[in-house]
This record gives C-alpha cells, sequence and structure tokens, in this order.
C-alpha cells in the first residue's frame, strides 16, 4: 500500500523564522504624529564578524578586532555617502534648482570617499571592498587557506584604514 504524502513543514521559512531573523537587530522609527513603526534591519558583516562565534558549546575568538570594524564601518559610511541624493540646497526665483551647489556635493562626497579608501593598500583592496561594500563573507568559494589568506588580508587593510583614520587605540 502507498505511503500517504506528507504536506512540506514550513519550519524556519517565513518573514519571523530563526532563519530570517538571524544576524537582525529591530528598532523603532519615530514617525511625527503617529505611532511608531518596528523595522528590523540586518547587521553589517563587519559586525558579525567582531564578535565571538558560538557554536553549541563552542566559543572562537572574532575574526577581527573593534579597531578593525570601526574602520571598516567608516569605509562603509564614506562609500554610502557617494550614492546618497543630493540634498535640496539652493533654489533661485523661478523654483529650478540650483544644480552647480547639486553637482559641488557630488563631488565633495565623492573626494571623501577617495580620501578614506586611498588609505587602503593595494594588495588588499579587492577584499577589503568585497567584505567592506558588498559584504561577501571570507570563506565564499574558498578553501580553508584560501579563506585564511583572505582574512589576513582583510585584517592588514582594515588596520591600515584604522591607522590612515586615527581609529580606536
Amino acid at each position: 500500500m502507498a505511503k500517504r504524502k506528507q504536506p512540506p513543514s514550513v519550519g524556519d521559512l517565513g518573514p519571523d523564522g530563526p532563519a530570517a531573523v538571524a544576524g537582525t537587530t529591530v528598532h523603532e522609527i519615530a514617525r511625527q504624529g503617529r505611532s511608531p513603526v518596528r523595522r528590523r534591519f540586518r547587521d553589517h558583516l563587519l559586525e558579525i564578524m567582531a564578535k565571538p562565534r558560538v557554536y553549541k558549546s563552542t566559543t572562537s575568538p572574532p575574526l577581527i578586532t573593534g579597531r578593525q570594524r570601526d574602520a571598516g564601518i567608516e569605509l562603509y559610511k564614506a562609500w554610502c555617502e557617494t550614492g546618497r541624493s543630493p540634498e535640496k540646497t539652493g533654489v533661485y526665483v523661478d523654483n529650478t534648482p540650483d544644480w552647480a551647489a547639486i553637482a559641488l556635493q557630488q563631488i565633495e562626497r565623492k573626494v571623501a570617499w577617495a580620501a578614506v579608501s586611498a588609505l587602503i593598500p593595494d594588495d588588499c583592496r579587492d577584499v577589503v571592498l568585497n567584505v567592506v561594500v558588498r559584504q561577501f563573507p571570507i570563506y565564499h568559494n574558498a578553501t580553508a587557506q584560501e579563506g585564511r589568506v583572505r582574512l589576513e588580508t582583510l585584517r592588514r587593510g582594515l588596520d591600515s584604514v584604522a591607522s590612515g583614520l586615527r581609529v580606536g587605540g
């Protein structure tokens, strides 16, 4: 006799399942005149790498230091600024935007990004930008040896940025 087909179990699926909420934090966003909204934000990969890793009863040390994390976050903030929409700077009498002021703002943001990204050594540039900006894990498509090399390269690059920005101790 044929067995009855079991319906698929939902398990960890869905927006509130354990897999979906791992590595996230909930923030309450105040709205003027209305009740606040709760939004879930994913932690940056550098935040996760700077925490001790716990698996069952084993605790491993963090992959990067707090100083390296802070340097990476500053690098990420500078990169995010380059993609921001221009702020309303000045408006002429006929309500047209001041395009020169908008262009000047964009140039200032790009110069700030160039100044911060210039602190990354050339041999570390790809790894640092992949982890900081694109948030690719170190061990993505890598053997254990390649992952260790990438991790050391990331540490060297973030240390260089931290010393250039004078972040931490």
